[in-house]
Formats: structure tokens, sequence, C-alpha cells
């Protein structure tokens, strides 16, 4: 909203607050209209920081609801063509209206609200002998704000399409007759799955009213997940099987926001191997034995065995059977790191540079080729980003990606206050739309509402990485970023807080900046995996090309230290040195004694490096490199004239060992 409307519906939001509502922010995330923030049943806002919020980015307006212990059991009764208007065959609103009053009488004036669609909301008490509605009358939604349950857009907010105004100025919230009231209410359970009960054979019914549509939808994908179908099977059988018989028509969007939210819970409330809606293949359900008046032992197995025990004993599988669909090599998308159905963790200090890794791991996985001098799968892919857009698109550009349009991003502040759960879930349907087999979270902590001390608890991080396992079993590739504690750790145990979240993963990483005078570009990734063909540790570093490996840290180690100790070497016998005074001016640069004394043997083994001296006391043994510089030739003719072949002296294996073998053949 623009200032000066924010300012013009302050009076409209001080009368309703006065009256006793709530009223808090709204905003429109992927054209639905939800609060900014969580706890909007309960907190009750200063008004001249709502007046600010109202101006914020994204925020339409405001919202408004009774507190939960308000008895008043206040209504909206939203009159619209539907969301996405008039369908054919569908009549408009006023018309279905008018035949309701012809019918049943005319309802009360009462305080209304005219929406941008042409609609209206009518606000009502609902009488007391009548049953709350059902979320609908007549075909029309009704949204009950008593205890909470819901919320409707105030006059005065501004959506894209169009301003709320207020069409009845003055006129009180009417209550609505009961005898009109129970005409088009009926009386059904409430649409949670805690109230569901499917008794098998389950079949769906030929025509789903309207207000009926949400139950049905729980009670649909309840069945099928417990006949233990994908999430992806059961999207398109919902879409498929149950939207046709919708008797007021939906869109694919609308239906899959039913959809959502009815299967956000499944995972947590209702485990694939342990809940009790169980769907039996034929007869009622099973009753629960009679009682003895005893307490029984939960933990006990029992003398007789119960149908979820006779049920987990059919899936029971020798290890030949089990590994038979399996393939030996594990389906990596990009070796060492990535694998198709498992889970990788990269935690790192802050600014250590695990977003633009794991952006450059994207690149390559988008474009095909190679990663790290391995080859990788090509694949498009899903990606959840905390960074704001500004340091994003400059992250972007860095890694090629500024103009993609096989990577899809999901900005954390446009899910902020959204349930974990219902994030992973729509990005499995949107990798699943777009043919994506990689799902990037950067970071973990902050997509799953992990605050405080959160991290730390194993509770917390259970829930956390739940949903992504979900993922995983989907066939993707998941990997996340997340932060590593101040005082490190070994890899699995570096990751702020529990270690539940490193026990979770099938590899874990820490990405840290190199040890001793490496350049700024060099990070070495260690690693703790499942998979064999992960290694320990590799050196990796930046360039202008993407990133490269190097090596393991050994080689590494011992490639810089040869540089170095050729750098460092006088040319001349004269200026031979001991390796002490060799190692005294190179340890200030992180080269290692043990590492520097193997470089020397090697580099003298290879006739790179001349030692001279007895290696006694007194005559210690001094170090130079082979004199190249020479008056008189050494070698062939020279040493042939002087009668002594053994002059000559071989420059070969020194020239390799400065210029590359490519350079002398």
């Amino acid at each position: 909203m623009m200032p000066k409307q924010a300012t013009a519906a302050m009076p409209a939001i001080e009368a309703h607050v006065g009256k006793g509502l709530l009223a808090f922010p709204v905003v429109l995330v992927a054209g639905t209209k939800k609060p900014k923030y969580p706890g909007w049943q309960s907190k009750v806002w200063d008004l001249g920081v709502l007046e600010a919020e109202l101006c914020q980015p994204n925020v339409i307006g405001y919202g408004l609801t009774l507190p939960k212990a308000d008895p008043r059991r206040l209504v909206d009764l939203d009159l619209d063509d539907g969301k996405e208007g008039l369908q054919p065959g569908q009549e408009p609103w006023q018309d279905r209206l008018a035949a309701v009053e012809a019918e049943h009488g005319p309802l009360p004036a009462t305080k209304t609200t005219l929406t941008p669609s042409g609609g209206q909301h009518r606000w009502f008490l609902w009488p007391e002998e009548a049953p709350m509605p059902g979320g609908a009358w007549h075909g029309f939604t009704v949204r009950t704000l008593h205890g909470a349950r819901n919320f409707v857009v105030g006059p005065g907010s501004v959506s894209p399409a169009g301003p709320y105004v207020n069409a009845a100025i003055g006129t009180p919230v009417a209550t609505m007759p009961a005898e009109l009231a129970m005409t088009g209410t009926k009386t059904r359970p409430s649409a949670t799955l805690d109230a569901l009960t499917i008794r098998a054979p389950y079949t769906l019914p030929e025509t789903i009213d309207h207000g009926e549509c949400h139950l049905e939808v729980c009670r649909y994908t309840l069945s099928l997940w417990s006949s233990r179908r994908s999430l992806s099977e059961m999207w398109t059988l919902t879409l498929h099987e149950l939207g046709p018989k919708l008797a007021t028509p939906h869109t694919e969007e609308h239906l899959r926001e039913h959809f959502d939210r009815a299967v956000e819970p499944l995972p947590t409330k209702f485990p694939r191997d342990d809940h009790a809606y169980l769907i039996h293949s034929a007869g009622p359900p099973v009753e629960p034995a009679e009682s003895n008046g005893s307490e029984p032992d939960k933990h006990s197995a029992g003398s007789a065995p119960s149908i979820a025990a006779e049920r987990i004993r059919a899936r029971f599988a020798t290890a030949a059977v089990l590994v038979e669909d399996v393939p030996e090599r594990p389906p990596f998308l990009a070796e060492p790191y990535l694998v198709a159905g498992a889970t990788t963790e990269c935690v790192g200090k802050v600014k250590v540079g695990k977003t633009d890794l794991t952006l450059a791991l994207a690149s390559a996985l988008i474009a095909g080729g190679t990663f790290l001098g391995r080859a990788i799968e090509r694949t498009p892919v899903v990606y959840l980003t905390e960074q704001p857009a500004s340091s994003l698109r400059a992250s972007l550009t860095r890694a090629g990606l500024a103009e993609s349009t096989e990577l899809l991003l999901l900005s954390w502040p446009s899910v902020a206050g959204e349930r974990w759960p219902a994030v992973v879930q729509a990005a499995i349907l949107e990798a699943q739309r777009i043919g994506a087999r990689v799902l990037f979270v950067d970071t973990l902590s902050r997509f799953a509402g992990i605050r405080g001390d959160g991290e730390n608890n194993a509770g917390e991080a259970d829930a956390a990485m739940a949903p992504l396992q979900v993922a995983a079993a989907e066939g993707l590739a998941v990997w996340v970023n997340r932060h590593e504690r101040k005082s490190g750790g070994d890899v699995g145990d570096s990751g702020r807080g529990s270690s539940a979240f490193s026990g979770a993963v099938d590899i874990a990483l820490a990405l840290r900046r190199g040890q001793g005078n490496t350049r700024p570009t060099v990070r070495v990734l260690h690693a703790l995996s499942r998979f064999d063909e992960t290694p320990d540790t590799l050196v990796i570093e930046r360039t202008d090309d993407g990133y490269v490996a190097l090596g393991d840290e050994t080689a590494v180690a011992s490639a810089e230290a040869r540089k170095a100790a050729l750098a460092e070497l006088p040319a001349e016998p004269d200026g031979a040195v001991r390796f002490d005074e060799l190692y005294e001016a190179l340890k200030v640069r992180g080269h290692g004694r043990t590492t520097l004394q193997q470089v020397i043997a090697d580099l003298v083994g290879e006739g790179a490096v001349f030692r001279i001296g007895e290696g006694k006391r007194g005559k210690p043994y001094l170090y130079h490199l082979p004199a190249i510089h020479s008056a008189a030739p050494i070698g062939g003719e020279a040493a042939e004239r002087n009668g002594d072949a053994s002059n000559a002296v071989d420059l070969t294996p020194y020239a390799r060992a400065i210029f590359g073998a490519d350079l002398l053949s």
C-alpha cells in the first residue's frame, strides 16, 4: 500500500480494534492473501507500528479476526463468482443469492465490504440455535472468524485488482435469522485430519458440493497416502479423479491449494508405517480389544500380533532382494558430492563461500559438462535462497545464472511465516513440474524457522530434516547449506547446533579456507560420506573459469612447498644453504617441516636440486640449484677435451621441474 492509502485505512482499523477485533498486515503470495507474520491469531499490534507495516512492499492491507477466547459467533459471507470468475454454466452470484432469498426470505442489512472482484463480504453474527457453518452456506463460502479460525481482508485495503470499500458505513453487524441460517448449512465433521474416519472400500462421491471440497480432498489424500502413493501420484489422481467431480469448477491452482493444505501434515501426523487410520482391503475397521482394566505397556510387543505388526511383517526382505533393483554404483548427479535420492549438507563459516560454491554447482548442472573435473548430469534446478535480491543478483551474475530460465528460485522473504513442510512440498511439486532433479536450500535454519537456541535441540533438527528426507525419497538430490560453529570441529560435528542435522544426511561437507599461506581463492572440502566415491578431502580453487580441483591436501601442500623451495634455493654452490635455513625461510609462509623434508628429498632424487657436504658435524648437507648459467659449455665436447666425462651435468630434470615436461617434449 502507498503511505496515503495506509493513512486513509487507519480510521477503519481503529474502529474494528475498538470493537475487540485483531488487525494485522496481509501480503499477497502467489496470488493468495496471507497474514505476513505467524501469530496473527493472538498478537495485538500497536497502531503506529501497524500503519508503518502497511507501507511495506507486498503488503496489500490488513486482515481482521476475533481473538481465540472471544465468544462471538462472527462469520463472513463471501458473495462472489469464485476465484477465477464466472465459469461456463454457472449463474452470477447475484442471481443465486436472489433465488435463495426468494425461497427463504431476505438477508438482513449488515456490515458489508465491496471486493475488487465485484463481490461482497457480508458480516453476520451466527445464531446460537444454528450449527456453525462448515465453510459454506447455499454454495457461498463462509469464513468463521469465531475462535480465530479464519480472517477477512478489511475495508481500505488495496490489492493489485483494486480497493476493498466499506459499502454500509454505520450499519452494524446483523444476526442471521436462525431459520435462514439452518436452511443452507449442512452438519458435517470438521475438515481436519483428526476428525476423519475412512471405511473401506473408499470411493469418491459422484458430486462434491462447494462446501465439501476441502473435506473430501482431505479424505481422498489420506486414503492415497495410506496406500503408499507418492506425492506426485497423489496430486495427479486428485487433479484428474477428484477434480471433475466438483459441483463448482475449480482451477488447477485453486485445487492445488486444497491439496497442499491437506497433505502438509501427513508425514508427521500419519507416518507411513504407524498411523491409526488404516485402510483395509475389505470390511469395517477392526475394533480394539476390550480392556481388562489394566494399563497396557506401550513398549511391550504383546502376545497377540496387531494388524500393524502383521502389515509390517510383509515388508521384511533379505539383503539379496532388497538390493536387487538398486544400482551397484550410486546415481551421482555431480560426483562425488551430489546423489539422486540422497541428502548432502555443506557447513562453513560465514562468508567462506558456501553460496558461491552452491551456485557454481547449480550453474554446472544446468549447463551440463563437468564440475571439479568430473562429468555431471544435466538438469534444471530448484533453489531456496535467503539472500536479498540486491546481493543475490551479484551472486547469480558471478555464476552465470542471471538470465537462466532453468533455475527456479524461491526467496525466504516471500514465504516467511509459512510452515517448513509446506515449503518443501511446494518445492517437490515445482521440481516435478519442471523436471528438476536437484533441490538446494541456502540456508536450512532460515527456511525451517529455527531461531535462538533451537539449533541445539535434536528434536528441532529432526523436524527440520524430515521434510527434506521426504524430498530425497521422491528421487531428488538435496543439498542444504548450514553455518559452522565458531569453534569448528571435526566434519560432521562442526555444524552449528545439534549433531542430529549431520546424522540425518548421507554426505556431510565442511568448506574451509586453506591452511597456511595459501591463496585467498583456495578452499578445502572435508567430507564424511556413506559413499566410497567421496574423498575425505579435496582442495579446490575459484578461478575466472569457475571452480577447479587441485587435489587432496597432502598433494597440494607438497606442490606448493616444491614451488617455494625452488624459488628460495640459491643457484650457485657458494650460496648453498642448510635445510634448517631453508625451513626457517619458508615456515612463515605456512609450509610444514615434514612436507618440506620430503619435497627436498624428492627434488634431490630427481636431480632438480644438488646436495653437497657429508651430513656430519662441521660438514652439514647443503642444498642449491644446478648452475645453469656458466661461461663455458657443460658436458659434451668440453668434458671430453678435459678428459673427464664426469663433469657433464644433465639439466633435464631441473628444467622439467621448472618449466614442465610439456615444454621440453
